[in-house]
């Protein structure tokens, strides 16, 4: 809805029998509506209530007819359509009206088209304010384009927009309020009839009061203290946009001749009234645009030759005076340029550059720059480097990379010092814009090479530059010697020196790890800029102060600094400046675990990436986005925009940043069980960063190889790699990556059971988390503190920490690590015998689908709550059908989650007697004692003992424990002496050569588990030998889980597909798999009897599909 007819609406909904809806199809949501009929269907339909006008406002774009035709589609049927042209046709409906509304039918829906003048919608606001709406009829009213309604007055609506109002029109629409009496030339006038008037806009509301009132002796401060326009105005804030506010008060600004402050508090006298009605230029009743900026959306763009005359004088006029605002002299050399005055636009052009310091400004005078090209006028290379400059202002570096290598190309040779060592400054700068930094540093090198340098100043800035380019190549130790020569070359100026180019030295010293030199530099630069008051500078200064104190985690210092340097940036406008600042509070936030803040910063750097691509800080930003969507378990996005920041890092041979995208890949890939592949990526870096001399990579290395040696188990050597990497943070001052490793050492410790060092370490992590207010970092700290709580047995100091962690995890919106601590507290209660709790927490988990690995660990831990034998058989079938799908990722994640926990996974085991054959948990294995039995048979734990005899040993002897395991494995089951001969010795059976063996082999088995030679376990018989049912033992095994391990590559593939696809049929398998019959009927058989695939029909009609539980 338009915001200026917004405040009308509450009373129109209560003075009016009427529902009014404002159109404007010039949005895209409306113009939808004419592209697409189902789209058109569904917008308009909606807006059919029991009793309503439409107000169409303005077809830009589109064809009325067109678009009448598009509307009357989606009409119900219930209405009776009559359109109504108003110019010939309109009395006759009035006489109609007359005639009697019985006359009118129901449910009638009236258009009126071409209300394009003053007079039509006086007559239509009669019309229908004398209607009483009895028959519920609707109208529609379509206007040609944005004019404005005059008062409808039983409506009470009224509207101006600038593009259609005319100071003809407003005249004539004054002379008929006065004469009803409602507005007097003496000043005397109704507040509300002013407001609608103006439509709201503050600017033009003032040029009423002056230019039709003739109100000289009206005070503007006495008019906006009144409690009705107070009101209007704090209205009018609600729907203004940002941006409109912004023209709103550029447009008053430029019109008035003065700041908007300033005329607020003067009184609209004659002088103010005469230079209103200067700048508003009227020529036969029509307004005439101006040449800001501000104004081109708000007036006519066909400027005649004559009109472009008078605003030429006019804006002379004002450029005459000693200092000329940069709007006046942007307009006069535009207009200059439009009426062939080139020498006037370049003189215009050359006395804006030195007065432009922000990106707008730089924007006018790149206008200008393109009228002279477009006259073919040439450009001295002075005007030819200030473009440069301006371009480069404004974020354009390529197309002002393209201008300094033409002028580059063609410049003489006998140019001035002064300019020659402008040009290299653009090309310097473009270069490393473009990330071209091997060509910057060639450059350098061959210039000073030649010695061409005229002045030492000259020589520093190479220097610095140097420094600059070599720390993006990586060559760290070179670009420390270019810093340090730059620098004992500028303690013998007796004067100092002050340049820009100095806070390259800042950055360089920052990037190689030496963080209290380069902020003892920024410190001294800034004296320097302030005494020099150069703002942009400044600025810079600040950012990169800001970054340091980042590496330093003082936060808050950093985000004071940032706060400076945004304000100075602003001034400036510059985008790049702008994203900078940005780019550095998202890796604050990132780093202090603020993801909700980090999302939002995330989308206001998203504009300003296309802009310099291939820019050293633009990598750094989307590497420290690509931690961050790590950090929140979203692996795949963080390797997608880390293979796009390797491949510009690779582009631009910047090693600093390939190094930590390999270390950060190989991380992920450790994350994801890829060990080769992570093995493979830590060696690359390390040789990178040994190349470089990087501390910071080296102790990222230092990480990765101590997390690959935790992952296998080597946890001494881990512990010597994470002390080795918390001492290089020590060193270099950096507190997170030295909270990160002391969180690591201690986790650690803890595994090996060094709970006092292991607590010594955790303190002091937690010490340094608190104090960089690392909520990440805590969440680590509480996980350890929970893990040694349940080391201990303390269940209600472990279910604390955890639930104080849980509730940082969700204050934060950690995701992907909540189900984890969830898992936990429901381990803890099960722990503090609260089993409903368990429950209700495992069952919101396993139903939630989440991940695999979450819903099998939450099974898991169902399985040691209490219940029925229907659901734990149902939760077992579950188990088998999701180890069947699990990624090997999947199975490290639920190992490490039950071991780092110290829990037992439960298991299930059968268990066998003479009475009974039953599957039970771990815990359910305690009802069944070994001083009940005979013969305790027990291969989980490969224990065996007979009552008369006690423990039985079988030693060495592999084919006596097989032949015992055969037997009693299958009571009751005869076994042949060929049988028996193939399972233990694994060979062909000849009678007369080994049946010698199989009975000395079972002597011996009898002589061990039996107590007399009256044999009660291994009976023989004419059918062979077995194992006697009926004797009283108990034998306990453990169920083999139906993993994927236990399934072939091409039965984990079908299971994946049967995930999209509701079924699959022998030879649709054959096909897919390039197989033969007999082997797609055993891998498709093995999945059925395994419970994880259900056959249906018969024959060649036979489908499998994924069995649901």
């Amino acid at each position: 809805m338009n915001y200026l007819i917004q405040p009308y609406f509450d009373k129109i909904k209560s003075n009016t029998c009427f529902t009014v809806f404002l159109v404007q199809p010039t949005t895209s949501e409306v113009a939808m509506v004419v592209r697409g009929r189902e789209a058109e269907t569904r917008r308009f339909q909606d807006l059919f209530n029991t009793e309503s006008i439409f107000i169409i406002q303005g077809l830009p774009g589109i064809g009325k007819r067109t678009f009448l035709q598009q509307l009357v589609k989606t009409i119900p049927s219930s209405y009776e359509l009559e359109t109504i042209q108003v110019e010939g046709l309109f009395q006759d409906i009035i006489k109609l009206k007359n005639l009697g509304t019985d006359l009118l039918p129901n449910n009638r829906l009236t258009i009126l088209l071409d209300l394009d003048k003053a007079a039509d919608f006086t007559y239509a606001s009669a019309w229908i304010a004398s209607q009483k709406n009895e028959n519920k009829s609707k109208w529609i009213i379509v206007t040609k384009r944005g004019l404005d309604l005059p008062r409808l007055e039983r409506l009470d609506l009224c509207t101006f927009t600038l593009s259609g109002l005319s100071v003809e029109d407003s005249r004539r629409w004054v002379t008929d309020l006065y004469k009803k009496h409602t507005l007097m030339l003496n000043g005397n006038f109704e507040l509300q009839t002013i407001i609608d008037l103006s439509g709201g806009h503050p600017w033009f509301l003032k040029f009423l009061i002056a230019h039709i009132s003739k109100v000289d002796a009206k005070n503007w401060l006495q008019l906006r203290g009144e409690p009705e326009f107070v009101n209007f105005a704090n209205s009018l804030e609600e729907h203004l946009s940002g941006k409109e506010k912004d023209a709103l008060t550029e447009t008053a600004s430029f019109l008035h001749g003065f700041p908007t402050n300033d005329l607020q508090k003067t009184s609209i006298t004659g002088p103010v009234l005469k230079k209103l009605e200067d700048l508003f230029l009227i020529e036969n009743g029509q307004r005439i645009k101006l040449a800001s900026p501000f104004l081109q959306q708000l007036y006519s763009p066909n400027l005649t030759r004559r009109r472009a005359y008078r605003l030429f004088r006019y804006y002379k006029s004002t450029c005459a005076l000693p200092e000329p605002s940069l709007e006046d002299l942007h307009g006069l050399g535009k207009l200059a340029l439009q009426l062939g005055k080139v020498d006037l636009g370049k003189d215009i052009l050359t006395s804006m550059i030195p007065r432009i310091r922000t990106a707008r400004h730089s924007q006018w005078a790149l206008e200008l720059f393109d009228g002279l090209e477009e006259a073919k006028e040439p450009l001295t290379p002075e005007l030819q480097l200030a473009q440069v400059d301006l371009l480069n202002l404004v974020a354009r570096y390529s197309e002002g990379h393209q201008k300094v290598s033409k002028l580059e190309r063609n410049i003489s040779e006998d140019i001035d010092s002064s300019t020659k060592m402008h040009m290299r400054r653009a090309m310097m700068w473009a270069l490393i814009m473009d990330g071209q930094y091997k060509k910057a540093v060639d450059e350098i090198l061959l210039f000073l090479k030649k010695g061409d340098s005229n002045s030492l100043m000259e020589y520093v800035n190479n220097l610095n530059h140097l420094a600059f380019n070599y720390v993006f190549l990586g060559k760290f130790q070179e670009a420390k010697a270019a810093a340090e020569e730059s620098l004992a070359l500028q303690a013998t100026i007796p004067e100092g020196v002050s340049c820009y180019s100095n806070s390259f030295l800042v950055l360089s010293f920052d990037t190689c790890g030496e963080y209290a030199k380069a902020l003892s530099l920024a410190e001294r630069f800034l004296e320097n800029a302030v005494r020099n008051n150069d703002r942009l500078y400044q600025a810079l200064l600040y950012r990169f102060m800001g970054k340091i104190l980042t590496e330093i985690g003082q936060y808050s210092k950093a985000e004071d600094l940032i706060q400076q340097a945004y304000a100075t940036f602003i001034e400036n406008e510059n985008p790049f400046a702008r994203y900078s600042i940005l780019s550095l509070e998202l890796r604050i936030s990132g780093q202090q675990g603020k993801y909700k803040h980090v999302k939002l910063l995330n989308e206001k750097c998203a504009p300003y990436m296309s802009l310099f691509p291939n820019q050293f800080s633009n990598l750094v930003a989307k590497y420290h986005q690509a931690i961050v969507e790590a950090d929140q378990g979203n692996l795949e996005a963080a390797r997608d925009i880390l293979n796009s920041v390797k491949e510009l890092a690779t582009k631009t041979d910047c090693k600093p940043i390939y190094g930590r995208v390999l270390a950060k890949l190989a991380d992920i890939d450790l994350t994801q069980c890829l060990y080769h592949e992570a093995h493979k990526k830590i060696e690359l870096a390390k040789s990178i960063s040994k190349e470089m001399g990087d501390p910071l990579l080296e102790q990222i290395n230092l990480g990765l190889e101590a997390k690959s040696l935790t992952i296998q188990q080597d946890y001494l050597k881990a512990i010597s790699l994470f002390e080795k990497s918390e001492r290089i943070a020590s060193s270099l001052e950096t507190p997170y990556g030295r909270a990160l490793a002391l969180n690591r050492l201690a986790g650690l410790h803890l595994k090996l059971e060094n709970i006092e060092k292991a607590n010594q370490l955790l303190e002091q992590s937690s010490i340094i988390h608190r104090q960089l207010g690392d909520r990440r970092g805590e969440v680590d700290d509480l996980f350890i503190k929970t893990k040694m709580a349940m080391k201990e047995r303390k269940w209600q100091k472990a279910h604390e920490s955890e639930s104080l962690r849980n509730g940082i995890i969700k204050e934060e919106e950690y995701t992907h690590i909540l189900p984890g601590s969830n898992l936990t507290l429901a381990i803890i209660a099960l722990q503090q015998e609260n089993p409903s709790l368990t429950q209700s927490i495992c069952q919101s988990i396993a139903e939630s689908h989440r991940s695999k690995w979450e819903e099998l660990a939450a099974l898991k831990i169902l399985k040691m709550t209490p219940r029925e034998e229907s659901s734990f058989n149902q939760i077992t079938q579950r188990i088998e059908q999701l180890e069947a799908h699990l990624t090997t990722a999947d199975r490290k994640n639920i190992e490490n989650f039950f071991s780092d926990l110290q829990i037992e996974q439960p298991r299930d085991f059968l268990v066998q007697t003479n009475s009974c054959t039953k599957q039970v948990t771990h815990e359910a294995l305690s009802q069944f004692s070994q001083k009940d039995f005979d013969l305790w048979i027990n291969f989980a734990t490969n224990e065996f003992h007979e009552k008369t005899l006690g423990n039985l040993y079988f030693g060495h002897e592999t084919i006596l424990h097989t032949l015992f395991e055969t037997l009693v494995k299958s009571p009751g089951r005869f076994f042949t002496k060929e049988e028996l001969y193939r399972v233990a010795w694994q060979v062909d059976y000849h009678p007369l050569a080994h049946d010698p063996k199989i009975y000395f082999m079972i002597n011996r088995l009898r002589k061990l588990i039996e107590p007399s030679t009256a044999y009660r376990y291994i009976l023989s018989s004419d059918l062979g030998y077995t194992f006697n049912e009926h004797s009283n033992f108990c034998l306990i095994q453990r169920t083999k889980p139906q993993t994927s391990t236990y399934l072939n590559p091409r039965q984990r593939t079908l299971l994946s597909i049967l995930n999209a696809e509701e079924y699959i049929s022998n030879i649709e398998y054959r096909k897919r798999f390039q197989i033969s019959n007999a082997t797609a009927y055993r891998d498709l058989k093995e999945l059925t009897d395994r419970g994880l695939l259900f056959k249906e029909g018969d024959g060649r009609g036979v489908k499998y599909r994924q069995r649901e539980v």
